[in-house]
């Protein structure tokens, strides 16, 4: 693909009906306030509930080339054409029948014969610019299923100038490096893969450094600015190493030789450590960061940067193994390593929820039987964690421990009682104090004023007559 603005295809709509835990239509936005593709969607929501589900249909449903079909036999000759010089692609096509028959009857929403799939995508405008040249791709897709089996599935085509394949790149929420170090790594050909086969290894980001560095050496054309941007990113993306040479290849252990650093070396406040035996968050960002690098390396060889170019990414479960400092600062870090890719993931964490309230948030709940999809959920960006913690985006009913929650909501109702027992009596009074010492601004004046706002409130939204 070439280093133009055709490479800069991002997603914009997804629509499903009849699709697993989604029954009537649903859409999730994939664009900010102003229509365009937004470069991070955060979807939230509990588990099992559909997330993974979206992920899996916004990967089934990006764009791959659509094969020409063979040309026809000069006159009457029957002969098979030879298909060596068929023409280039004009066609794209979702990437849905690229997988298996067993993934796709599994999409049908159970009790249901018919799943409809449809997604918007723009094409050729980068995040920060507006140009006339943009344009969208659109496509749809029908699943028909019968006793679990899948019978047909039929999809639009979309004819274009230039035919374009963007790179998708999906991450599964069981991502993690290669267990075996005995065997030689290689790109797995599906690069969303992991969505769907949770035993799927990352590549061997430690293979892949020294790969680089050894061609570095041997002046192999790119080797040494890409090795030097993969050091870069993995800068910005790990807590506590703070500076490129904190990375250091050492190569491979010789022959019989004995003690020596070997490997690829991290320089930690603890000093040097070997990068497989860094904690598993480290290792984990450190596969993934390298895994899409790489990638983007092979899709865009001719590019100056390759970190710089445009793709797709899909993260389930972004906060995986990350400490809440680390996940406060993921976003920025991320943006700045890559700064063309539009990324959507899914999350658990309200402390990395409280980091994307700015920008584009779905919420994903079940209501009778059925996946429901909010988009652009309503937040106040001055949040506390706790205000995230139980506001609508979460709904956990209190900020305190479960006992001390329930402490309080044993107070409520005893405070509402017209009437108390003397056990009672004694019994609101030590509840007052537990509520006193774990609310210290808390005063009698300032809970009937709350009371009175929340009656109020009730009344007009038409709960409380």
């Amino acid at each position: 693909m070439s280093n133009t603005a055709d490479c800069h295809v991002y997603l914009k709509r997804l629509s499903l009906t009849n699709v697993r835990s989604f029954g009537d239509e649903q859409t999730l936005d994939l664009t900010t306030t102003d229509g365009r593709a937004a470069r991070w969607t955060l979807i939230l929501g509990d588990n099992g509930v559909g997330k993974t589900t979206l992920l899996q249909c916004l990967a089934s449903m990006c764009p791959v080339l659509a094969a020409s079909p063979p040309p026809k036999p000069a006159g009457n000759k029957q002969e098979a054409p030879d298909t060596i010089n068929a023409p280039p692609p004009t066609f794209v096509e979702p990437a849905l029948l690229r997988r298996e028959d067993a993934e796709l009857a599994a999409l049908a929403r159970t009790g249901t014969e018919v799943a409809t799939l449809s997604v918007l995508l723009s094409s050729g405008q980068a995040f920060n610019e507006r140009t006339e040249t943009a344009s969208e791709i659109a496509f749809k897709a029908t699943i028909k299923v019968a006793d679990g089996e899948l019978v047909d599935v039929t999809q639009t085509k979309v004819r274009i100038g230039k035919a374009i394949e963007p790179l998708v790149v999906a991450y599964g929420a069981a991502r993690h490096m290669r267990y075996r170090g005995s065997e030689p790594f290689s790109l797995h050909p599906d690069t969303t893969a992991s969505l769907f086969d949770p035993s799927l290894e990352l590549v061997d980001a430690k293979e892949i450094l020294e790969q680089l560095d050894y061609g570095a050496s041997k002046g192999q054309a790119g080797a040494k600015i890409l090795l030097k941007h993969i050091k870069e990113a993995l800068v910005r993306l790990l807590p506590d190493v703070k500076k490129v040479s904190a990375i250091t290849l050492y190569g491979p252990a010789s022959p019989g030789a004995k003690g020596g650093k070997v490997g690829v070396q991290i320089k930690t406040p603890y000093g040097e450590v070997p990068l497989n035996e860094l904690s598993l968050g480290y290792q984990t960002m450190t596969a993934w960061a390298i895994d899409l690098a790489w990638r983007l390396y092979h899709q865009f060889p001719e590019a100056a940067d390759p970190l710089q170019m445009p793709a797709i990414v899909i993260i389930d479960e972004l906060d995986l193994h990350l400490h809440p400092r680390w996940q406060r600062e993921l976003r920025e870090s991320i943006s700045a390593a890559f700064p063309n890719v539009q990324f959507i993931a899914t999350a658990h964490s309200p402390l990395l929820a409280q980091s994307y309230l700015d920008t584009n948030l779905a919420v994903i709940r079940e209501e009778a039987g059925q996946a429901l999809i909010e988009n652009n959920p309503i937040v106040n960006k001055r949040w506390r964690i706790d205000e995230v913690v139980t506001s609508a985006l979460y709904e956990v009913d209190s900020a305190f421990s479960p006992f001390i929650g329930k402490q309080l909501r044993k107070r409520t109702k005893l405070k509402q009682k017209q009437r108390l027992t003397s056990a009672e009596k004694n019994e609101l009074d030590k509840l007052d104090k537990l509520a006193s010492e774990v609310t210290p601004t808390f005063d009698p004046e300032s809970e009937r004023a709350l009371d009175v706002i929340k009656r109020a409130a009730a009344v007009l939204d038409g709960r409380q007559k």
